[in-house]
């Protein structure tokens, strides 16, 4: 555990941020934490500079548009361990979590790796209603799987901080909007030699049920492909 720095990425995830950074703090007591905080109102970032459980904040001021790119890389910029674990705010790592992570790093035969979680998806009343797996298929047993770089997902990955510092991280042009700046990011990944992996014993709950984007929001998601697209031609 001491090899990983935990970056949680918030941004108004009040009482999702407490139980990630607890449950972390619990599963992980070694692992460097930090949080980096995309301009919370909601109270969320209030309760993370009292609590004592991370050992550095990073905190976006003055926010114009939603900066998942950038508070990433600040936060990573702050990781003083080889290896990075990012996880969103309202995804809380099951029990055997961080015992799987070092499992599969170690296991890794290529010094460039993805490790891409899974994601088991929890409705308001606490239902699990989808597993999602990275590798479309459920294959049972702490197995890794390669997988294509359009299949990563930005909520619970693991890398070394030297390979995101080789791609030069995460493309800021994405900002305004979640959405294919982790695939980007993956496939540059692939391109300079990293070896993308799932695993399904690095699995995480997804606390907040997906809601109907907005308008403005699809239309931004909508950029995203559209910008993914002229980075990257045929690359979708």
């Amino acid at each position: 555990m001491k090899r990983l720095s935990v970056v949680i990425v918030n941004f108004n995830k009040n009482g999702y941020l407490q139980r990630v950074a607890s449950q972390v703090k619990i599963l992980a007591p070694d692992a460097e934490l930090i949080l980096s905080d995309d301009h919370s109102n909601d109270g969320s970032f209030g309760w993370a500079k009292e609590s004592g459980l991370f050992d550095k904040i990073f905190r976006k001021e003055n926010r114009e548009e939603y900066c998942l790119c950038t508070v990433r890389n600040e936060g990573i910029k702050l990781a003083s361990r080889k290896f990075v674990v990012i996880l969103d705010a309202d995804c809380l790592p099951e029990s055997s979590y961080f015992t799987s992570l070092c499992s599969a790093v170690d296991s890794v035969d290529n010094e460039k790796f993805v490790i891409v979680g899974f994601t088991n998806h929890y409705s308001e009343d606490g239902r699990s209603f989808l597993l999602e797996d990275p590798r479309k298929v459920y294959l049972a047993g702490n197995k890794f799987c390669d997988i294509a770089y359009n299949d990563a997902f930005g909520g619970n990955v693991c890398f070394p901080v030297s390979l995101w510092s080789e791609v030069g991280g995460f493309d800021e042009e994405f900002n305004g909007y979640w959405g294919y700046e982790d695939l980007e990011f993956a496939l540059r990944c692939n391109k300079h030699g990293a070896k993308l992996l799932a695993y399904d014993g690095v699995l995480v709950r997804h606390l907040q049920h997906p809601i109907r984007a907005s308008i403005e929001q699809s239309v931004l998601k909508g950029r995203n492909h559209k910008l993914m697209l002229q980075k990257h031609p045929n690359s979708l």
